[in-house]
């Protein structure tokens, strides 16, 4: 079962071709081995509270998913550079696991995270911080900033602004992306920029558009965009339809603003920030 996890990961190690007993690196093992059972061997114990014991096989089940993970993290880090779990990444960690670890990406992040703090090439870039990381990381969160990481480059954004006639305008959506997910839900990867953005992972920055402007005409091509577009033209309409005397000098100029407005793209560009870029490397790489 999961709650010893020692055996899965000497089994893994040999099903790549490193035997962590015959280079003496079972101690590192061991040590992770108990800090596991220590926090999940109580899932072994027998229970007489049917809802209690529904609560715990609910538990186990992705426990021992996150386990058979984690061993197969472990089992790929080289025998030169396998050391003592840290305990300020590999403690925490394992203890969110019970509460975090339901959903398929946090227990995939969790495993790799958890390696990281047993391999000597990670230690400058593996930090605590990324147990919180993970714990406020959505599904669609992990999908964005894996492909935008695979990218390796920046990203076109851009916000769906109304200009007014008489100058000014003013924002009807932001963080439109299409080059990172096929997922055409525009708000939830919107959403999802803006959580990366707090999380400290990327950088969102509208101040300037990329030199190639390809991107962002597609996003006129947008539904998003042609129903906010839609929208104004029939506003525009109806505005014509009742004009305003000039000499209404301030419900005049607020008329102009409407029928001389127009729906464009403000153009910005995305980047993962240092911190952004570790947290990839130790918790979404392949």
């Amino acid at each position: 079962m999961a709650f010893d996890i020692l055996p899965l990961v000497v089994s893994a190690a040999t099903s790549f071709g490193t035997s962590y007993l015959a280079n003496g690196e079972y101690g590192p093992i061991s040590t992770f081995s108990d800090l596991w059972y220590k926090k999940f061997g109580h899932l072994t114990e027998e229970v007489k509270d049917l809802q209690f014991q529904r609560e715990q096989e609910r538990v186990a089940k992705y426990v021992q998913d996150t386990a058979n993970l984690t061993a197969d993290a472990i089992a790929e880090i080289p025998p030169e550079n396998l050391h003592e779990p840290r305990e300020n990444i590999a403690r925490p960690a394992i203890s969110s696991i019970e509460d975090y670890g339901s959903e398929e990406h946090t227990r995939k992040m969790f495993a790799k995270l958890i390696a990281a703090s047993m391999d000597s090439s990670k230690d400058k870039i593996a930090q605590q911080s990324f147990v919180e990381i993970v714990k406020n990381m959505a599904p669609i969160d992990a999908l964005v900033l894996k492909e935008a990481y695979e990218l390796n480059d920046y990203i076109e954004i851009g916000e769906i602004q109304k200009k007014f006639g008489k100058g000014g305008y003013t924002i009807l959506f932001t963080n439109l992306i299409l080059k990172v997910s096929k997922n055409e839900d525009y708000q939830l990867k919107s959403s999802s920029l803006s959580n990366l953005e707090r999380l400290g992972l990327i950088k969102l920055n509208y101040s300037t558009g990329l030199s190639d402007k390809s991107d962002y005409e597609q996003m006129k091509n947008t539904t998003i965009f042609k129903d906010l577009l839609d929208q104004n033209n029939h506003l525009i309409t109806l505005y014509k339809l009742n004009p305003v005397d000039k000499e209404d000098t301030t419900r005049y100029d607020n008329w102009i603003n409407i029928i001389e407005s127009e729906i464009v793209i403000g153009e910005g560009y995305l980047s993962l920030t240092p911190f952004g870029k570790d947290f990839c490397t130790i918790c979404l790489s392949d």
